[in-house]
């Protein structure tokens, strides 16, 4: 393998101690991925982050001068990703939020399934919910006939969690909701849309899995639901990719 560069941003806001455990996640699958030649940059994005996450994450051990830690005042993951990918040094990005978790050979595997097939964004096989709630099943991927585009049009089949060329990401910028008074949101739903409308498909990296942590306090997505947002209007919807 020749000397890739991946950046990982990771946006943190209030996740305290959880952010720790994250960092050493993330140091994890970055000892692998060195193993196999890939060089590793972690841009952490403390947006409007509490006291206690800042302080964590900016004097965490498993930070190196190469990595990025950026302070944004957002208020908003999709804007605040759009920030740390404009910091970011790598020619391959991964997002990845920073309470959760992905198996150590999530980069090396991603990777090789980008080498062969450059139209297409790559999440993890498994997903694993832990937290308040328990449960593990696969995401869909579209180079086997999976993710049908009007199942897309209906459903999120995918998660945040997602690596793919850093042009991928200039030509689908994450887009801002301003959720509680717009009255939009989902901007991981919309950005998978995005990215469908460029042509490109979603697939997996085979034997990898995100671990994601469902809270018990109160989350993004469960305000989302509470408040009954719509996706944003966008480009996949006037598209004719899931017209027949």
């Amino acid at each position: 393998m020749g000397r890739d560069i991946v950046s990982i941003v990771m946006t943190f806001h209030a996740e305290a101690h959880l952010a720790h455990w994250s960092l050493l996640g993330f140091e994890r699958l970055r000892r692998v991925s060195e193993a196999a030649g890939i060089n590793m940059q972690l841009v952490a994005v403390l947006d409007s982050a509490d006291i206690d996450t800042g302080r964590i994450v900016r004097s965490h051990p498993v930070l190196r001068r190469s990595d990025v830690c950026l302070a944004t005042r957002h208020s908003d993951p999709a804007i605040a990703r759009n920030s740390g990918i404009d910091a970011a040094s790598g020619s391959y990005l991964g997002i990845l939020d920073g309470d959760d978790y992905c198996s150590a050979n999530w980069v090396v595997e991603s990777l090789g399934m980008l080498r062969r097939y450059p139209q297409v964004v790559v999440h993890t096989d498994y997903l694993v919910v832990f937290g308040s709630a328990w449960g593990m099943g696969r995401l869909s991927d579209q180079l086997i006939g999976e993710g049908q585009l009007e199942s897309c049009f209906k459903h999120h089949l995918w998660v945040s969690t997602v690596i793919a060329p850093r042009e991928v990401f200039l030509a689908c910028p994450y887009r801002g909701s301003q959720m509680a008074t717009s009255g939009f949101g989902y901007e991981d739903w919309d950005w998978s849309l995005a990215v469908l409308a460029q042509g490109i498909r979603h697939t997996t990296a085979p034997g990898t899995a995100l671990f994601y942590r469902q809270k018990v306090t109160q989350s993004r997505q469960r305000d989302a639901t509470a408040q009954q947002v719509v996706l944003q209007p966008g480009p996949f919807f006037s598209s004719k990719l899931w017209r027949h």
